[in-house]
C-alpha cells in the first residue's frame, strides 16, 4: 500500500507539471483556461479518500490569477521609423501594441499633442484610430517627427516615425535614405538588406552586386555614375531571396561565406529616368573563444570586487549623509523664515486699461486698451504658511482678471454643457444663460458658447484670451460679426461668452456641401476638391447651393471686414475657418486673437513667435511681417476662393517655404471650377502687390451688391432682354453641385 501511495503521488506530480508548463505557455492575449481542476476536488473523491497528497504539489496545482504586462508592440520592435509618401496619398502610421491592463495610445507631432481637432498645415483633420494614426490628403506640412506613446498605468514605451511628403513632381524616382546601409554578419549566417522607392510612376527595382576592375579601388557608386563596373545580377543566384512589396524590395542572402563580401546595390527606373543606392556585405570569418582563468586570478577577482562594493558602499552612505544634512539644514532655515519674515501671499491680476483718443479724427471711434499683469499682496492668515510657486509653474487659480461692470455675468447663472471645440490651450462649451429676473423658468435660457482657456495653460494663453475679449468690446456690433454676450471674470477661471452658431464654421459648412462620392462617376477634380466622404459626420443644409449663395457669403463677409476697416483694425487671421455660420445662413466674422489696432500709424509689424496663417497672408507680410488693412483685404480674395471650391485649401502644390517665390514671381491661383469670371478678377484684383492697387473692402461691398442686383432672383427666369444680351450674365441659380459633377 505505502508503494501504491508513492505511484499515485508521483502520478499526479507530473500531471501538475504539466498543466503548470501549459499554462504559462499561453499567449498573453489568451486568458488561462478555467477548466484546470486543483486537487482539492479530486481529493473530494471516494476512491482517493485513502490516499494522502503532499501540500506542496496541491499548491503548484492551483492556478495563478493574470499577472500585469507592460505595454509592448505586436508588430515589431522597432523604436524608430522612416516614412516617406508622394503628397495626395493617405499616411498611416500604425502602434498595434499589447499589454495588461490594455494600454491607450497618445499621438505627438514635433513635440505637441495631437488631438482629434489639431489643425493641419492642409487643412485636413487627423483621423485618429484605435491603434493608427491616418493624414488624410497628405502635404508637405505634414511631415516632421511623430511620436505614439504607448501608455498604462504599469508604463509606457515609445515610437517615433520620420516621416516626409514628397510633392508630386514628374521625376526619376527617389531612393530613400538610411534604409538600405551596411552589414556585417559571420560566416554561415543571413543578411538582410531593404530599399525603399519613392515614384509616382510604376518603378522597376533591381539587386546587383558590384565589382570594380581593380577589387582594391572601392568607391562610392554615388560620386562615380558613370564608371565602367562589373555586376552580378542577384535575380538568379540561388542564395539569395528577393520580395517585391510595392515600393519596396528586400535582399535575403542565407549561409554566407567570406566570398559574399563586398558591395551590393539597389538599381530602380522608370520612364523618367533611374536612382542607384549601395551598401557594402563584411564577413567575419573568426569566432570568439573563452580562455579560462586559473584558481589565483579567480581569488584576485573575487577580492578586488569584494574591494570595489566596500567603496562603492561607503561613498553611497557618505553621499547619503550629506544629502540628509543639507536638507534638513534647508528645512529648518525655511522653517523660521517663514515664522519670523510673515509671509505674505501672492496674487497675479490681470488690469486693462482703456485709452480715449483726444485727436479730432478718432473721438468717435472706440478706445484701445492695454492689458498688464500686476503682482498683488494678500493679506496673511494667522497659523498659515504658504509656498509661493515659481512664475513658469504658477497654476492659472491663481489669476484674478478685472471686473467690468458692463460686461460682468454672475457664475451661478451659466451652465456649462458639452465641449464643441479645443485647441493647444483653448476649449469651446456649449452652454445656457439664465434670465437674470427668472433663474427658474428653463424656457427664458439663451444658448451660448464660451470660450476659456485649459487648465494646463500659462499666463500668456490668458492674457491672450483677455487680449480677443477686450477686442471684442472695442470692435462694437454689426450683423456680420461675432457679438460679446458677456464674460465672468474676477476670481475664478475667465468665461467669454459669445454668440452660439448653429452651423459651424463657414469652412466645414462649405466641404459638407459637396457631391457625394457615390454620385461622382467621373470628373477631374484637382488636390483642393475632392468629393464629400460617405463618413462625413457634419449633413448638408441647403438642399440646392447656388452660386447667389457663395456671392452672398462673400458679400456679408465683406460687409464685416469693411465695418472693422472703418474702425482702423486689421484682422490678420481672415479665413473661411475663422467665419461661423449662424441661423438663416448669416455669416459671423470670429477669432480675433490676431487683431490688432492702426489708428494711428496704419500698419502693424510683427513682434514675438505668433502662430501665423502662411497661406492666407499677403506678400508684404510674408516679406517684411507688416499688416496692414489692404493686407486684409488680400486675405478677402484668398477666402472667396475658399468659398468657390467649397472649402479648397488654397495653393495645394506649393510648399510652404516656396509661397513667398512663387508669389514674387507672379504665381497667383487659377480660377475655381466654374466660377464667374466677374469673380475671379475680383480675386486677383485683391492679389496685386502694390497695396495702392488693391480695391478697398467698401469698392468690394459695392460690386459684390451690383452683381447680385444684376442676376435674378431664386426661381427667376431668364425674361429681361438686357441679362440675355450681356455675354457676361452669370447664372447664380444653377446647384454648384451638379456644376461640379459635369466636369
Amino acid at each position: 500500500m505505502r508503494t501504491f501511495n508513492l505511484l499515485f503521488s508521483l502520478l499526479v506530480a507530473v500531471l501538475c507539471s504539466i498543466s503548470v508548463q501549459k499554462s504559462t505557455a499561453d499567449d498573453d492575449d489568451v486568458e488561462e483556461s478555467a477548466e484546470v481542476h486543483s486537487l482539492e476536488k479530486i481529493s473530494d473523491n471516494n476512491f482517493f479518500s485513502n490516499f494522502s497528497v503532499p501540500p506542496e504539489i496541491v499548491e503548484k496545482a492551483i492556478l495563478r490569477p493574470h499577472q500585469q504586462v507592460y505595454p509592448y508592440f505586436k508588430d515589431s520592435d522597432e523604436q524608430e521609423k522612416y516614412v516617406a509618401s508622394p503628397a495626395g496619398r493617405t499616411v498611416r502610421l500604425s502602434c498595434k501594441a499589447g499589454g495588461f491592463p490594455e494600454p491607450m495610445v497618445i499621438w505627438h507631432k514635433n513635440d505637441a499633442l495631437i488631438v482629434q481637432d489639431s489643425p493641419r498645415g492642409s487643412g485636413s483633420e487627423y483621423r485618429i484610430r484605435k491603434w493608427s494614426l491616418e493624414l488624410e490628403d497628405a502635404s508637405t506640412d505634414d511631415s516632421g517627427k511623430y511620436v505614439c506613446e504607448i501608455w498604462s498605468e504599469i508604463g509606457t514605451v515609445n515610437r517615433t516615425f520620420h516621416v516626409k511628403i514628397i510633392s508630386r513632381l514628374r521625376s526619376p524616382p527617389l531612393i530613400i535614405p538610411n534604409v538600405l546601409v551596411n552589414q556585417t554578419v559571420n560566416v554561415n549566417a543571413t543578411a538582410r538588406f531593404k530599399c525603399k522607392v519613392i515614384s509616382d510612376l510604376s518603378p522597376h527595382i533591381a539587386w546587383v552586386r558590384v565589382t570594380y576592375p581593380d577589387i582594391h579601388d572601392l568607391y562610392d557608386l554615388q560620386s562615380k555614375p558613370h564608371e565602367k563596373v562589373n555586376y552580378q545580377d542577384l535575380a538568379d543566384f540561388e542564395r539569395a531571396t528577393i520580395v517585391h512589396d510595392r515600393d519596396e524590395s528586400t535582399l535575403t542572402l542565407e549561409m554566407i561565406s567570406i566570398l559574399d563580401q563586398g558591395i551590393y546595390a539597389c538599381i530602380t527606373g522608370n520612364t523618367l529616368g533611374m536612382a542607384m543606392a549601395n551598401a557594402t556585405l563584411i564577413v567575419n570569418d573568426f569566432m570568439d573563444y573563452e580562455i579560462p582563468t586559473g584558481t589565483v586570478e579567480t581569488e584576485m577577482t573575487f577580492w578586488w570586487m569584494l574591494f570595489i562594493a566596500f567603496v562603492i558602499v561607503t561613498i553611497s552612505v557618505l553621499v547619503g549623509l550629506c544629502v540628509a544634512y543639507v536638507t534638513c539644514i534647508t528645512y529648518y532655515k525655511k522653517k523660521h523664515f517663514l515664522e519670523n519674515e510673515a509671509l505674505i501671499g501672492k496674487r497675479k491680476k490681470i488690469i486693462v486699461t482703456h485709452k480715449t483718443h483726444n485727436t479730432a479724427d478718432f473721438k468717435d471711434q472706440p478706445a484701445s486698451y492695454q492689458v498688464q499683469v500686476v503682482e498683488q499682496n494678500l493679506p496673511k492668515k494667522k497659523g498659515a504658511t504658504r509656498f509661493r510657486l515659481s512664475s513658469e509653474v504658477t497654476m492659472l487659480d491663481e489669476y484674478e482678471v478685472a471686473v467690468d461692470q458692463n460686461w460682468e455675468i454672475e457664475r451661478d447663472r451659466l451652465q456649462l454643457q458639452e465641449v464643441i471645440g479645443s485647441g493647444a490651450f483653448g476649449e469651446v462649451w456649449k452652454a445656457t444663460l439664465k434670465n437674470k429676473l427668472d433663474c427658474d423658468n428653463e424656457d427664458k435660457e439663451i444658448p451660448v458658447a464660451v470660450k476659456k482657456v485649459k487648465p494646463s495653460a500659462t499666463e500668456k494663453d490668458l492674457v491672450t484670451l483677455v487680449q480677443e475679449m477686450e477686442m471684442f468690446k472695442v470692435i462694437g456690433c454689426h450683423e456680420n460679426i461675432l457679438r460679446l454676450i458677456g464674460c465672468c471674470s474676477g476670481i475664478g477661471p475667465l468665461y467669454v461668452l459669445l454668440e452660439l452658431c448653429e452651423y459651424g464654421n463657414l469652412r466645414d459648412f462649405l466641404r459638407a456641401h459637396r457631391p457625394k462620392e457615390e454620385k461622382v462617376k467621373t470628373g477631374n477634380y484637382t488636390d483642393y476638391l475632392e468629393p464629400r466622404k460617405a463618413c462625413y459626420t457634419q449633413k448638408p443644409v441647403i438642399e440646392n447651393l447656388t452660386q447667389r449663395h457663395l456671392v452672398q457669403f462673400a458679400h456679408q463677409i465683406a460687409k464685416a471686414m469693411e465695418f472693422m476697416a472703418a474702425r482702423k483694425i486689421v484682422h490678420r487671421d481672415l479665413a473661411a475657418r475663422n467665419v461661423l455660420v449662424a441661423a438663416n445662413f448669416v455669416m459671423k466674422v470670429s477669432d480675433f486673437g490676431l487683431s490688432k489696432d492702426v489708428k494711428y500709424n496704419d500698419y502693424y509689424r510683427k513682434k514675438g513667435k505668433e502662430r501665423l496663417p502662411f497661406k492666407w497672408m499677403a506678400i508684404e507680410t510674408l516679406d517684411n511681417q507688416i499688416s496692414t488693412i489692404e493686407s486684409d483685404v488680400w486675405s478677402f480674395g484668398i477666402v472667396m476662393w475658399e468659398v468657390m471650391t467649397l472649402g479648397g485649401t488654397p495653393y495645394p502644390t506649393i510648399a510652404m517655404e516656396q509661397l513667398f517665390t512663387c508669389l514674387k514671381a507672379g504665381y497667383r491661383m487659377e480660377a475655381p471650377h466654374n466660377c464667374p469670371e466677374e469673380i475671379y478678377v475680383l480675386m486677383v484684383t485683391c492679389w496685386q502687390e502694390k497695396r495702392d492697387l488693391r480695391p478697398t473692402f467698401t469698392m468690394i461691398v459695392t460690386y459684390l451688391e451690383w452683381m447680385l442686383e444684376q442676376a435674378p432672383g431664386e426661381g427667376e427666369a431668364l425674361e429681361d432682354k438686357n441679362a440675355q444680351e450681356n455675354p457676361s450674365y452669370v447664372n447664380f441659380n444653377a446647384p454648384v453641385a451638379e456644376e461640379l459633377t459635369e466636369n
